[in-house]
């Protein structure tokens, strides 16, 4: 609100003009004269400038000057800012002139220090701010006489002065052709504005904040400011923007135009496109006067400091390769090291702001990734030098025995993410499970017997033999577990032929031979547990078991189906690479206790 001085008192005419002119009144008033004399605040009076020697003087003559005190704290009461002055002028009415014929005589505005009851000749006139001429009074009409006050105001605004003083006096006061008289009273008038203040440091929207780093993933990001306006009656407001590199070099710049007005105006602006570097942002205000008035333009904020990192992480995929956990040169899976144990290795990508890998077992993301390069154990790890980084198996029995996969993902500081890379990998065993992930490639082992499943002489053709001999790491004792329900053997060169049971018949004693994979109930077979910590490999067609006749174990010796019975003849199991894990199988050693199922003996090196 204005000073209540503004708004009352005689000296102020209405209307009075609040924002962004002012008309004042005088607070004090005093004349001078060398003879000693001074009155102060004697509103009974006249105002009297200049030489007096006519009869209606004092005796002895004497020179005379008039000080005036006039509010000026509403130009520095702007929330700690000063206003800027675009004009300011003194008035005050003559009402008597010394020169006959209404001759225009000058008279001058002074500039002035503060005055005092006890103020005395001289005076504390400073400078001459403007002379006017004029014949008014004594005869002639009264006239009000406007000295431009605008230097003097202006001092007071920057100042912040709560009054300033002027003084009238002839321009020469041993002339008494210049002796005037004036009504007392007197008004201030200036048209000012207040500047803005100082924007508060720019936001940018999404940021993500990364060890006192900004980072965002839009190269035209939006940035947000707000700033006060200092008016008596708030003015809308321009806020203007400009985003420079780290060598003052300008980038973008522009403006979130009329601003609502307030005593705080926010607004937001959307940069041009911006490179991926570092940069800075700052923003100033310009208030929008209504009038004649010049708008002001604050300083700038503080910077912002944000780094724009935009990249298209879609054509890096990570590399994965696992000793523990190989695979052929066609990407099949190949057996590894058993549950609970074994990493893999994520090869650096080609990209240097890739922080960080997030991982998952048998099931694709579903999330955003992380930002900051933030990593959970069990989820995700940092990139370390050259980008790699070593990914666990769960520990215990968190991964079943048979076939996995592993997804595998980049990202950077503000979760941008790389293509999801796939690796298919077989867990091996420890002790016989319950469960099993298929598809499961490697060795049929019957433990019992000491024999895995064959393809005789791997004759890869419709009816050839399946028969169980000493096992040899030959390909034709490679068999896979399709997640179709068939049991495989072949590669992609010869072509994949299925255990089949001849004739699709339910017979028991029906033997079984290689065919061509048709989809058939004769050749499917579930991996079951015979709840004695064994598998079975069971035709559900049938509802028959893989048999080795008479638990032979005799190389060459044809397989059959026949009634589950959980003897040592329906045993199997997938080997592990008796060579990959320091020395010995899966299984080690066999022992029989008072007819009970055999236990599993031994453990896996790694």
């Amino acid at each position: 609100a204005p000073p209540a001085a503004a708004l009352t008192g005689a000296d102020v005419s209405y209307p009075v003009y609040i924002d962004p002119a002012i008309t004042t009144g005088k607070q004090d008033w005093m004349e001078v004269d060398n003879q000693g004399g001074h009155d102060w605040n004697d509103n009974s009076q006249n105002a009297k400038v200049g030489l007096c020697d006519y009869q209606s003087c004092l005796s002895p003559y004497r020179t005379m000057r008039a000080y005036y005190q006039m509010d000026t704290g509403y130009l520095s009461a702007g929330n700690g800012s000063h206003a800027s002055v675009y004009d300011a002028h003194f008035y005050i009415t003559q009402v008597w002139n010394g020169a006959n014929g209404c001759t225009a005589t000058p008279v001058d505005l002074f500039s002035s220090g503060g005055i005092t009851s006890s103020t005395t000749w001289p005076g504390p006139a400073i400078s001459m701010l403007d002379r006017v001429y004029s014949g008014a009074g004594n005869g002639c009409s009264s006239a009000s006489l406007s000295f431009n006050a605008i230097n003097w105001a202006t001092s007071a605004a920057n100042g912040g002065w709560p009054n300033t003083t002027f003084a009238l006096r002839a321009d020469t006061e041993s002339n008494d052709q210049q002796w005037k008289q004036f009504n007392n009273a007197a008004t201030l008038s200036v048209t000012f504005n207040y500047g803005p203040g100082i924007p508060a440091t720019p936001t940018m929207t999404g940021a993500v904040t990364c060890n006192g780093v900004n980072y965002t993933s839009s190269n035209t990001p939006q940035f947000s400011t707000w700033a006060v306006d200092n008016n008596p009656s708030p003015l809308h407001m321009n806020l203007n923007f400009q985003v420079r590199d780290l060598t003052n070099n300008l980038m973008s710049q522009g403006t979130a135009s009329g601003v609502a007005s307030g005593q705080g105006g926010g607004g937001s602006w959307t940069s041009g496109a911006l490179p991926n570097a570092q940069f800075q942002v700052y923003a100033n205000a310009t208030d929008i006067p209504t009038d004649n008035a010049q708008p002001i333009t604050s300083i700038w904020s503080a910077s912002y400091y944000f780094t724009v990192l935009n990249e298209n992480l879609q054509g890096i995929s990570p590399k994965i390769s696992s000793f523990d956990f190989p695979q052929d040169p066609y990407g099949n899976a190949q057996w590894g090291a058993p549950q609970g144990r074994g990493q893999f290795l994520i090869a650096g990508t080609s990209n240097a702001n890739v922080v960080g890998y997030e991982y998952s077992f048998d099931s694709n993301f579903q999330n955003a990734p992380p930002v900051c390069g933030t990593t959970t154990p069990g989820s995700s790890v940092p990139a370390g030098n050259g980008g790699t980084a070593v990914v666990s198996v769960p520990s215990g029995t968190g991964l079943v025995f048979g076939h996995h996969r592993l997804y595998v993902r980049g990202f950077d500081m503000v979760g941008q993410p790389t293509n999801v890379t796939a690796y298919d990998f077989m867990v091996g065993l420890t002790v016989m499970p319950s469960t099993a992930n298929l598809p499961a490639t490697g060795a049929v082992h019957n433990p019992y017997l000491g024999k895995c499943l064959d393809d005789l002489n791997r004759t890869l053709g419709n009816l050839a033999t399946v028969d169980l001999t000493g096992c040899n790491n030959s390909a034709a004792q490679v068999w896979s577990f399709k997640s179709d329900g068939s049991l495989q053997t072949g590669d992609q060169a010869d072509g994949w032929w299925c255990l089949d049971v001849d004739n699709a018949s339910t017979a028991i004693s029906t033997p079984v031979h290689l065919h061509q994979c048709n989809g058939g109930g004769s050749q499917q077979w579930t991996v079951t547990n015979d709840g004695k910590g064994d598998w079975a490999l069971l035709n559900p067609e049938s509802g028959l078991c893989l048999d080795d006749p008479n638990a032979s174990t005799s190389n060459g010796t044809g397989l059959q189906i026949y009634t589950c019975n959980g003897s040592p003849a329906q045993k199997w199991i997938v080997d592990v690479d008796s060579n990959r894990y320091e020395g010995q199988d899966a299984v080690t050693s066999v022992t029989t206790t008072n007819g009970s199922a055999p236990g599993i003996q031994g453990d896996v090196g790694g």
